[in-house]
Protein backbone atom coordinates (compact mmCIF):
# COMPACT_ATOMS: atom_id res chain seq x y z
CA UNK A 1 0.00 0.00 0.00
CA UNK A 2 1.34 3.36 -0.93
CA UNK A 3 1.60 6.40 1.26
CA UNK A 4 -0.93 8.24 -0.87
CA UNK A 5 -3.56 5.52 -0.55
CA UNK A 6 -2.75 5.29 3.15
CA UNK A 7 -3.36 9.05 3.47
CA UNK A 8 -6.60 8.67 1.49
CA UNK A 9 -7.76 5.94 3.86
CA UNK A 10 -6.78 8.03 6.89
CA UNK A 11 -8.63 11.07 5.46
CA UNK A 12 -11.67 8.92 4.73
CA UNK A 13 -11.62 7.54 8.29
CA UNK A 14 -11.36 11.09 9.71
CA UNK A 15 -14.28 12.25 7.53
CA UNK A 16 -16.29 9.20 8.61
CA UNK A 17 -15.59 9.91 12.29
CA UNK A 18 -16.65 13.55 11.82
CA UNK A 19 -19.87 12.48 10.12
CA UNK A 20 -20.52 9.93 12.87
CA UNK A 21 -20.09 12.66 15.52
CA UNK A 22 -22.56 14.90 13.68
CA UNK A 23 -24.98 11.98 13.38
CA UNK A 24 -24.53 11.21 17.07
CA UNK A 25 -25.31 14.82 17.98
CA UNK A 26 -28.32 14.75 15.65
CA UNK A 27 -29.57 11.55 17.26
CA UNK A 28 -29.17 13.08 20.73
CA UNK A 29 -31.09 16.16 19.58
CA UNK A 30 -33.77 13.95 18.03
CA UNK A 31 -34.05 11.90 21.24
CA UNK A 32 -34.48 15.13 23.23
CA UNK A 33 -37.18 16.27 20.82
CA UNK A 34 -39.00 12.95 21.12
CA UNK A 35 -38.83 13.18 24.92
CA UNK A 36 -40.21 16.74 24.78
CA UNK A 37 -43.03 15.60 22.49
CA UNK A 38 -43.88 12.79 24.91
CA UNK A 39 -43.96 15.30 27.78
CA UNK A 40 -46.18 17.63 25.75
CA UNK A 41 -48.50 14.75 24.93
CA UNK A 42 -48.78 13.89 28.63
CA UNK A 43 -49.45 17.54 29.50
CA UNK A 44 -52.05 17.76 26.74
CA UNK A 45 -53.75 14.66 28.14
CA UNK A 46 -53.77 16.26 31.61
CA UNK A 47 -55.22 19.47 30.18
CA UNK A 48 -57.96 17.50 28.41
CA UNK A 49 -58.85 15.78 31.70
CA UNK A 50 -58.95 19.17 33.45
CA UNK A 51 -61.17 20.58 30.70
CA UNK A 52 -63.52 17.60 31.01
CA UNK A 53 -63.75 18.11 34.79
CA UNK A 54 -64.37 21.85 34.40
CA UNK A 55 -66.98 21.21 31.69
CA UNK A 56 -68.75 18.72 33.94
CA UNK A 57 -68.74 21.20 36.83
CA UNK A 58 -70.04 23.96 34.54
CA UNK A 59 -72.86 21.73 33.30
CA UNK A 60 -73.75 20.78 36.89
CA UNK A 61 -73.72 24.45 37.89
CA UNK A 62 -75.93 25.33 34.92
CA UNK A 63 -78.37 22.59 35.94
CA UNK A 64 -78.44 23.96 39.49
CA UNK A 65 -79.01 27.49 38.17
CA UNK A 66 -81.91 26.26 36.04
CA UNK A 67 -83.42 24.50 39.07
CA UNK A 68 -83.04 27.68 41.13
CA UNK A 69 -84.77 29.69 38.39
CA UNK A 70 -87.70 27.26 38.53
CA UNK A 71 -87.84 27.55 42.32
CA UNK A 72 -87.70 31.35 42.11
CA UNK A 73 -90.56 31.34 39.61
CA UNK A 74 -92.60 29.10 41.94
CA UNK A 75 -91.86 31.37 44.93
CA UNK A 76 -92.85 34.47 42.95
CA UNK A 77 -96.10 32.80 41.94
CA UNK A 78 -96.86 31.95 45.58
CA UNK A 79 -95.95 35.50 46.62
CA UNK A 80 -98.37 36.88 44.03
CA UNK A 81 -101.13 34.64 45.40
CA UNK A 82 -100.28 35.66 48.97
CA UNK A 83 -100.32 39.34 48.01
CA UNK A 84 -103.78 38.87 46.49
CA UNK A 85 -105.06 37.10 49.62
CA UNK A 86 -103.52 39.70 51.92
CA UNK A 87 -105.12 42.44 49.83
CA UNK A 88 -108.51 40.77 50.22
CA UNK A 89 -107.99 40.36 53.98
CA UNK A 90 -107.03 44.03 54.30
CA UNK A 91 -110.11 44.99 52.30
CA UNK A 92 -112.29 42.80 54.54
CA UNK A 93 -110.84 44.27 57.75
CA UNK A 94 -111.13 47.79 56.36
CA UNK A 95 -114.78 47.19 55.49
CA UNK A 96 -115.41 45.57 58.88
CA UNK A 97 -113.83 48.48 60.76
CA UNK A 98 -115.64 51.04 58.62
CA UNK A 99 -118.92 49.19 59.10
CA UNK A 100 -118.34 48.93 62.85
CA UNK A 101 -117.53 52.63 63.06
CA UNK A 102 -120.65 53.47 61.07
CA UNK A 103 -122.73 51.21 63.33
CA UNK A 104 -121.29 52.82 66.48
CA UNK A 105 -121.91 56.27 65.01
CA UNK A 106 -125.48 55.25 64.28
CA UNK A 107 -125.89 53.98 67.85
CA UNK A 108 -124.50 57.19 69.30
CA UNK A 109 -126.78 59.31 67.17
CA UNK A 110 -129.86 57.54 68.43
Amino acid sequence: MSIESSNDVRDAVIKLEAKMEVMSESMISMADSVAKLADLRFELHSVRKDIDVITEKAEKTQTEVDELKQKIAAVEKVQDKNSYVIGKIELFWGALITGSAAFLWWLLKK
